[in-house]
């Protein structure tokens, strides 16, 4: 919860782009994203993927004639981060446009749909419970790794490696671990009633004890 561009947010962008209209006597297309250095990818009415170049991009009124009058789909890509798409009619542009963009970071490391990644998480986090049940931890310690590097920003894990440590009686590793994980989800109710509890159980310094040397929890 090495990263591949995942879930694809397609914007249909108005025909007549009355978006950020300049007023200059040429026609330009404006792109700009955040972070910069992204890759912009036209799709042509044949499939073919034509690149355009890297944000921030201006694509003149030559380059947008010979994309042709068909509506055309346009990416806007870069590593670690979501795709953004929207969708344009070179022909029908009457005025100069802008279009800025906040790229989502993306959630996981392959390159998949929001709900193939959600499956994949909750496999993992089956296989985990599995090994967690059968009070084999160091299989699930090693598959919650796994899954760690693969999601750095899926908290479940963290909450996972918090119950391994607790099990394992390791209380000052569980603390790190469910501190971690409120760090991503900041509104996880049970993440947040779990460390409460141990808190009270165990003494508010545990936190401050030294963390045992395995099982990296921070973050």
């Amino acid at each position: 919860m090495a990263q591949e561009r995942i879930p694809k947010f397609i914007v249909f962008l108005p025909l007549y782009l009355g978006i950020g209209c300049i007023g200059c006597s040429t026609t330009h297309m404006k792109l700009e994203s955040n972070p910069v250095g992204a890759v912009i990818k036209v799709k042509m009415p044949d499939q073919s993927i034509k690149t355009m170049g890297n944000t921030p991009l201006d694509i003149t009124t030559q380059e947008l004639a010979e994309l042709g009058n068909e509506i055309l789909e346009i990416s806007i890509e870069k590593d670690g981060y979501e795709t953004y798409k929207t969708m344009m009619a070179p022909s029908r542009m009457a005025f100069d446009a802008k279009l800025s963009v906040n790229l989502k970071e993306a959630l996981g490391s392959d390159s998949k749909t929001v709900e193939e990644i959600c499956s994949d998480v909750a496999d993992a986090t089956a296989n985990i419970m599995q090994s967690i049940n059968r009070r084999d931890f160091v299989e699930a310690q090693r598959l919650v790794s796994a899954q760690m590097i693969r999601f750095p920003r899926a908290s479940v894990f963290l909450d996972l490696q918090g119950n391994i440590f607790y099990l394992q009686k390791r209380v000052d590793d569980a603390v790190a671990a469910y501190k971690s994980s409120l760090k991503l989800n900041p509104q996880n109710q049970q993440t947040k009633k779990i460390l409460e509890k141990l808190i009270s159980l165990h003494g508010s310094n545990v936190s401050e004890r030294p963390k045992s040397s395995t099982g990296e929890v921070s973050r």
